[in-house]
């Protein structure tokens, strides 16, 4: 009699453990997917039709340096591509912040718009350090977390054994990425 009130108990005790350790997996899992789910979310609404040819539009702009850049595409000279500007830095701001907070897996941004972010950053570079610089600009901080968020899209790049897309990148100029 004593024996199998004991394996009632251990029986009962197995089955807490097993329903605990499926609770806690599956929150776990629930969690994973919602960082999917919002990832994929920003995702499709950025590279819509719209989105995508703000994007071209972008890499089709031409200036010769800061100064030139600054004078054509100001907010007060031309606020259509001056919001077309920051409307992508922000998306990568946003997703380095989502990444600073390990919200959002890294290797699924690197390859769902791992070449994007390197390529806006090797174009914009200089503007957004140049805007970080001006005494009534947005200030030493601005696009720090696309700057991280380059940084890691890096870091992958290098552990996958690719070329930084030579001429474009230079890995000197990068972000810091050890």
């Amino acid at each position: 009699m004593v024996e199998l009130s004991v394996i009632r108990d251990l029986v009962a005790i197995a089955g807490v453990f097993i329903g605990l350790t499926y609770y806690i997996l599956n929150i776990r899992n629930q969690r994973e997917n919602r960082k999917a789910q919002l990832f994929m979310q920003l995702y499709q609404r950025k590279f819509d039709q719209q989105g995508l040819e703000n994007w071209f539009n972008l890499l089709n702009m031409e200036w010769e340096d800061f100064d030139d850049f600054n004078h054509k595409y100001n907010r007060q000279s031309n606020p259509e591509i001056y919001a077309l500007i920051e409307s992508q830095i922000s998306f990568y701001e946003g997703l380095g912040v989502l990444m600073q907070e390990k919200k959002i897996d890294p290797d699924m941004v690197y390859k769902l718009v791992g070449r994007r972010i390197l390529i806006l950053w090797a174009k914009m570079r200089d503007m957004i350090k140049g805007w970080r610089l001006m005494d009534h600009g947005p200030g030493p901080d601005y696009a720090e977390p696309f700057e991280y968020l380059v940084g890691e899209m890096i870091k992958i790049r290098k552990l996958k054994g690719l070329p930084l897309y030579e001429g474009r990148l230079d890995p000197s100029e990068m972000p810091h990425t050890s």
